[in-house]
């Protein structure tokens, strides 16, 4: 990777070091951008990043798909089994074998599994140290300024003590993001409909609250294990705060149940009351949005939020990278936004689902009650079960193959290798299942070898392909049951590549 000079622009500015910012700038490092991401916070340390407060539940097989094509999974999954705050639906009841084309990966790993923000962002951190990405903490933008007729230079920041540039800006800078509100940029939606609270605590009577969910006059809450507590406040009596005090909680947990609940010690404990907002655009001129810059979900269902955003990471990265190097038509970046858009539109939509759903009052029973029992047939579960991680989910692509936008199968090479260890490299692979009949046509894709590879694999009987196109997200862009056709290949690959 290039090291810029002080006086030469960076090809990205990424602001904000969460995990989408951290996998965002990943995705460019590994394609020989020069990439920075700033951060204001001083220290990536913090305690609401690890144990209770930093358990997050990955959502999205998508997601999964993503670390799995960069060779994360197994260190991020870290040999867990367990799903963590998976959906309620019923999963046996499933008919899984509707995707057939699905990564040969256990059940397990198709559903929500725990992880660690700390844990993750330490991952992230490292893999782009190796990359040679650069980090630089304790620095806030105060401002900057596209310049739309510089050749090299397109967007300068300001700081305190300094200017930095670079030909594209991301702002990965979370809800309440600066670079969102500089760049004027509308944040659309609804404002917090409750109060989320994440306890660690000692109660006088530990059995005062019993086991599991209960729901309440004011909203429910749940007990997972001894000394902790999860509770909704239809109320809106507290803000976001990270400084909850023992009285304010005790109030809190005696308004929700109704009983005098007394807190012995309160250890920790936030409180989150989250809109529900999406950008009106995720790019304007030279500065691009992702993850909760973009769109903020509540905290309902573990960590949808940011599986979306590191989802939008993965499709960004690439895209921008090409776009960077000139090898793709402007048109490219453009997708970015008509590809992420709904995905965010729809787990909003899901959230505002649930937080129905969970309201306190007859409208609340109501529709909880009507889903369960659309919820106890098995087409249902399993078209609900698609809706919430994302099984089956296909793009809105150009292409008359049914498989076109879809995730790739991860079918095996000639060689030996998973077609997901052969898109670690970050480009296209073409994959053909005639066993080396089509070589001479394939020579052909060579002065593309920069952003292509190609590979054949034995004919499979499940798939009946003759060939397929992937992108570098590992999405079908191109596929044809009968012989490999370089003509059709190749105006698929044109409608990213020049």
């Amino acid at each position: 990777m290039r090291i810029p000079l002080d006086s030469s622009p960076y090809d990205v500015i990424v602001v904000g070091a969460g995990p989408t910012g951290l996998f965002l700038a990943c995705e460019l490092a590994m394609r020989d951008m020069t990439v920075l991401v700033l951060e204001k916070d001083a220290s990536p340390h913090s305690e609401w990043k690890c144990g209770l407060h930093g358990k997050r539940g990955m959502y999205g097989v998508p997601l999964v798909d993503a670390f799995y094509r960069r060779g994360m999974l197994e260190e991020i999954f870290q040999g867990h089994k367990t799903p963590s705050h998976c959906t309620r639906l019923e999963v046996q009841k499933a008919d899984l074998s509707r995707w057939k084309h699905r990564l040969p990966l256990s059940t397990e790993f198709h559903l929500p599994a725990p992880m660690y923000q700390n844990q993750l962002e330490d991952m992230l951190c490292a893999r782009l140290e190796d990359l040679g990405g650069q980090i630089k903490r304790g620095v806030e933008v105060k401002s900057f300024e596209q310049q739309d007729d510089a050749e090299e230079t397109s967007v300068t920041l300001k700081t305190v003590d300094r200017e930095y540039r670079c030909r594209w800006l991301v702002g990965c800078d979370g809800e309440k993001s600066n670079i969102r509100t500089k760049a004027g940029i509308d944040f659309v939606g609804t404002g917090p409909q409750f109060v989320n609270y994440v306890a660690e605590c000692d109660l006088a009577d530990p059995e005062s609250l019993g086991e599991g969910l209960k729901p309440s006059a004011n909203g429910f809450y749940i007990t997972p294990s001894p000394g902790t507590v999860f509770a909704m406040d239809f109320s809106l009596d507290q803000q976001d705060t990270r400084s909850i005090t023992r009285e304010q909680f005790e109030q809190v947990m005696r308004r929700i149940t109704g009983r005098e609940i007394v807190v012995a010690k309160l250890r920790s404990c936030t409180a989150t009351a989250n809109d529900l907002r999406q950008a009106a655009m995720y790019r304007k001129g030279r500065v691009l949005l992702a993850g909760a810059s973009a769109h903020h979900h509540p905290s309902l269902g573990g960590a949808q939020a940011m599986t979306v955003g590191l989802e939008d990471a993965v499709n960004l990265g690439w895209k921008l990278a090409y776009t960077i190097r000139g090898v793709a038509p402007s048109t490219l970046l453009d997708t970015y936004e008509r590809e992420r858009y709904p995905y965010a539109k729809e787990a909003l939509e899901l959230a505002r689902v649930q937080i129905a759903a969970n309201r306190p009052t007859a409208e609340g029973k109501a529709i909880k009650s009507i889903v369960r029992q659309l919820a106890s047939s098995r087409e249902n579960t399993t078209l609900l079960l698609e809706q919430a991680i994302g099984l089956g989910r296909q793009h809105n692509l150009n292409g008359s193959h049914p498989l076109v936008g879809y995730s790739a199968p991860d079918v095996v090479t000639d060689g030996g290798r998973r077609l997901g260890a052969v898109l670690e490299s970050g480009k296209f692979v073409l994959v053909h299942f005639e066993s080396g009949e089509c070589k001479t046509e394939v020579a052909e894709l060579s002065d593309k070898s920069s952003v292509l590879e190609s590979v054949s694999c034995l004919p499979q009987a499940n798939l009946e392909l003759g060939a397929m196109l992937v992108r570098p997200d590992g999405i079908i862009c191109w596929a044809t049951d009968s012989s490999f056709n370089i003509e059709e290949a190749s105006a698929a690959l044109a409608e990213y590549i020049l």
